[in-house]
Parts: C-alpha cells; structure tokens; sequence
C-alpha cells in the first residue's frame, strides 16, 4: 500500500542530511623526552623538554609524519633551549582555507629566551619597543620540524605557518614567523594578534625582531604575553 501510495502521489521528502560530527583534537604519544638533570641540581638549560604533539584536521598519514618519534625527539632538543616543564605543539589544517599551522602553544613565564622592552627598569606601558631575537633557537627549531617532515614526507609540508601562542592571565597574543618563504625562524612577521584583533608594527617582507607599535599600550601588550614586569 505505501508503494501504490508513492507510485500515484508526491515522492516521499529526502531523510534529513548527517550531522557533522564536532571537530577532534587527535593527541600523538606524549614524548618520553625530558630535561637533562645534574645530580642535585636543576634542568639543565637547553635540555630536552618533553614534547606533546596536537592535531587537528589532519588525516593519519600526515600524523605518523609530524609525530615521528626521531623528528619529534629533535624538536624537543631544540625547544629545550627555549622553553621549560614542556612544549604543546599543535599542528592543524583547515580544509576551507587550504592553510597548514604549526603552532607552538605555552604560557609567558615557560619562556625562557626573554625578549627585552626597553624603557627603563621594570618597563612601564610607554616603552617605545620589544625586541625578540632571543626567540631565533625556539623559531629555528620549529622552523627545522617543517623542513624535516617536508624534506622526508610531504614538500607541501614547507608552506604550513610557523605560530606562537602565548597565554598570560587574561593576555592572548599569537605570533607567526615571518621572511622570505620559507621563515627560517629568525624573524617574525609584524603582525600579530592582540587579544583577538590584529595590530601592525612597522616590518617588511624580511620580518622584524623588533615590535615598535604605533600605540604604546600595544607593545606593553605583547610583553605582557612574555610575562614581563609591566606596569
């Protein structure tokens, strides 16, 4: 009877399409790697850091490319020069866009390459500038993952951005490396997100060491995410 009923009427209305299912963080094994310790004493700086690898819109091949225990195991060498207790780095791709990221995540004070505002001592919120080179180990290494899962898996792995994103009480600020492609680590492109909106300090193609933005209260911002004394 329901097909008589189909046959001579209206075709029965299309099921409902599928619910797309929520996006997943995918964890790789968390690395073994941890500081190198004296007897007695505390890590050693520029020691392992134990490293923890996210992904995020990324398929299982690429996973096993990023979270390779012999790169990962280098990149944790390479952080430990930089940062401290240990090192999330997040690599995703959003598929709309088509944009690959490797970003690492921290919170200021495990940072121990200190960027230096000048203006005195503590810095106060109308110091003119914030000059980051003591960050080149921690963007050379991120730098060196990408070329290595490019150079041994995947050479579109050279076009993922290169980010940093720190969290400092209530200051977000995320960084990307800047240069002529691909970012060797050395420098940092001059735009940055400030708590959710984008601020410009003056920088060309080669990327800046050196955040001067035109608002005072912008640079004492961004030294804010680095937990530095600013008043």
């Amino acid at each position: 009877m329901i097909l008589l009923l189909w046959a001579c009427g209206e075709p029965p209305p299309p099921p409902p399409p599928p619910k797309k299912a929520p996006e997943v963080v995918n964890h790789a094994p968390v690395m073994a790697a941890a500081p190198e310790v004296e007897p007695g004493g505390d890590p050693v700086v520029g020691g392992a850091v134990p490293v923890e690898v996210q992904f995020v819109g990324v398929g299982e091949l690429h996973r096993r490319y990023f979270g390779d225990l012999e790169i990962v195991s280098d990149l944790s060498r390479g952080l430990g020069a930089c940062v401290q207790e240990r090192a999330v780095v997040r690599v995703s791709y959003d598929e709309d866009e088509r944009i690959g990221r490797i970003r690492l995540l921290a919170d200021g004070d495990q940072i121990t390459c200190r960027p230096v505002l000048s203006g005195g001592a503590p810095p106060v919120a109308g110091s003119s500038s914030l000059d980051v080179s003591g960050l080149e180990p921690l963007g050379r290494s991120l730098a060196a993952y990408r070329d290595v899962v490019a150079g041994r898996f995947d050479f579109r792995v050279a076009s993922f951005r290169i980010e940093l994103e720190l969290l400092t009480g209530t200051n977000g600020c995320v960084m990307q490396l800047g240069g002529q492609f691909p970012p060797d680590g050395t420098t940092w492109d001059p735009c940055v997100d400030l708590g959710g909106e984008r601020s410009c300090a003056p920088g060309g193609d080669d990327g800046t060491a050196t955040f001067a933005f035109g608002d005072p209260k912008q640079t004492a911002y961004l030294a804010r995410c680095f937990d530095l004394p600013v008043r």
